[in-house]
């Protein structure tokens, strides 16, 4: 192996130990914060939680174990705030999850909360990805072919507001709880989120490629520097 070969072979294995490290789980040490505590969690995110929902980070760590790697991209941050906000059990803000005296609910609705909140930081990240617009004109014709409402919450908001986000993360999360029973009652719903999965991994399969080309020439222009180097100094035969 020459030189070059061998500098070459070096760097590729920094760059893919420096990916590997990037997807490893993160160090479960917690951090006291202005809230209570600090997790980084495996995915890129974290949580923030007081005493009162420390149960619940395993829980929640455990829902999101099920989801499709894509649905998880846009999730920056989960915040677990012990006390009441109305009849507000959970909000996304941008890419933050907030959910609200999260302990009174039992299993089953907590994790149809998180999974339904979910839904609402995927469809902000397909919207940025330009795979729906604001306005889920592609979904809403899945609703109207499939002629049903998934929750009376998403009815109100398509028949009073003509809005879909809620229908969709209504969706998702059924999608995600039992995707046969699902896809039996709303095919039309569960083939478009499929499709989106779909969409989302082309994309993503094509930045990476793009990405790895783009390292790929960085590497070349890397190595004939070197041996540009080592020719100047006069170093043996490359």
């Amino acid at each position: 192996m020459n030189i070059v070969k061998m500098l070459i072979f070096i760097l590729v294995l920094i760059l893919m130990c420096g990916s590997v490290k990037a997807n490893e789980i993160s160090v479960e040490s917690s951090v006291q914060n202005e809230l209570g505590f600090f997790l980084c969690l495996e995915d890129g995110f974290s949580i923030k939680y007081t005493a009162v929902n420390k149960k619940s980070v395993n829980k929640i760590s455990k829902y999101l174990s099920i989801l499709p790697a894509e649905m998880k991209k846009g999730i920056e941050e989960i915040v677990l705030n012990p006390e009441k906000n109305g009849n507000v059990a959970g909000i996304t803000k941008n890419e933050v999850i907030y959910l609200y005296d999260y302990e009174q609910y039992d299993a089953s609705t907590q994790k149809y909360i998180i999974l339904h909140e979910v839904g609402h930081i995927w469809g902000n990240h397909l919207i940025s990805m330009k795979l729906l617009d604001y306005e889920y004109t592609d979904y809403s014709e899945a609703v109207k072919k499939d002629n049903n409402y998934i929750t009376e919450y998403s009815r109100k908001y398509i028949v009073n507001k003509q809005r879909y986000s809620e229908d969709f993360a209504d969706a998702v999360a059924e999608y995600l709880l039992n995707k046969d029973k699902f896809t039996k009652k709303y095919e039309n719903r569960a083939k478009y989120i499929e499709d989106l999965v779909k969409s989302h991994k082309e994309i993503e399969r094509k930045e990476f490629i793009e990405c790895m080309k783009e390292k790929c020439k960085f590497l070349e222009y890397l190595a004939n520097r070197i041996c540009q180097m080592v020719k100047m100094k006069g170093i043996g035969n490359l």
